[in-house]
């Protein structure tokens, strides 16, 4: 495919459907691009206090625990 863009005429009025279709993919390339860099870099991570809630929901004796509502909290709490 690289190759084939390497001799498209744009001036060819033979090639408009293939330029479209370039100018698209590349559009699309890039609305992905930059939402992917305008995300927090630790997106993709989970909150320690929902770790927290989780287990606690699955262990018996962590039911009694509170889990407090503020992660500095959470980090600060032993």
């Amino acid at each position: 495919m690289l190759l084939r863009q390497l001799y498209i005429d744009v001036n060819d009025p033979r090639n408009e459907r293939i330029i479209k279709f370039l100018k698209e993919t590349k559009n699309e390339y890039l609305v992905k691009l930059l939402k992917e860099d305008a995300r927090n870099p630790n997106a993709h991570l989970k909150p320690f206090r929902h770790m927290l809630l989780e287990a606690r929901a699955k262990d018996p004796e962590l039911a009694k625990t509170p889990i407090p509502m503020l992660e500095s909290e959470v980090i600060a709490n032993s």
